[in-house]
């Protein structure tokens, strides 16, 4: 796009990392997803590359998504997609997880580790932004 033009572009890519039991914290590998049908609870602008990275990993992915930002409810964690064994959703969506809810099924966070390329001059910008931003008196 025109307003792109002269600006620096980013290669932003997500690795699944581990998965955590969900509220319990315990860390549990990720080829526990492999085989089975699992429910990818989301409430994100792009599902679709959460939903690729659990099939990547060998999951039977059954999609269960609701609009970005989604406050999540009681209600919905009780009935998930017919036939899921387990319920995973993203390290954003666990935020919007209902406290004290006790899900239909286990749930999961998948973890993931982001990289940027090139680092240099992306670690570079952000630094010029944050340092910009603390002599504003703002804080981050």
């Amino acid at each position: 796009p025109r307003a792109w033009q002269g600006k620096p572009l980013f290669r932003l890519e997500l690795r699944p990392r581990g998965l955590q039991a969900w509220p319990q914290a315990k860390a549990v590998p990720l080829s526990c997803l492999k085989g089975t049908r699992v429910a990818a609870l989301s409430g994100l602008g792009n599902p679709g590359r959460f939903e690729a990275s659990l099939g990547a990993l060998g999951a039977q992915v059954l999609p269960w998504r609701f609009a970005d930002h989604h406050p999540f409810s009681l209600a919905e964690l009780s009935t998930p997609p017919p036939g899921a064994q387990y319920i995973v959703c993203t390290r954003k969506d666990a935020q919007r997880l209902p406290l004290g809810a006790t899900p239909a099924l286990p749930l999961y966070i998948l973890d993931a580790e982001a990289n940027v390329s090139p680092a240099a001059p992306f670690n570079t910008l952000l630094r010029r932004a944050l340092q910009r931003r603390s002599t504003r008196g703002n804080h981050v």
